[in-house]
């Protein structure tokens, strides 16, 4: 079962990132395997 956590701000600055690799880290120490994509581009 995959599971798909989303994390969304058209501000840059707010810790997108940040957020998205501990999060990453953090499920792959509990739980196993991760995998992370990054998309980049927001239409204006």
């Amino acid at each position: 079962m995959a599971l798909v956590i989303s994390t969304v701000n058209m501000k840059g600055g707010v810790g997108k990132t940040t957020l998205t690799v501990n999060l990453a880290t953090c499920l792959a120490k509990n739980h196993g395997k991760t995998s992370v994509s990054a998309g980049f581009g927001c239409p204006n």
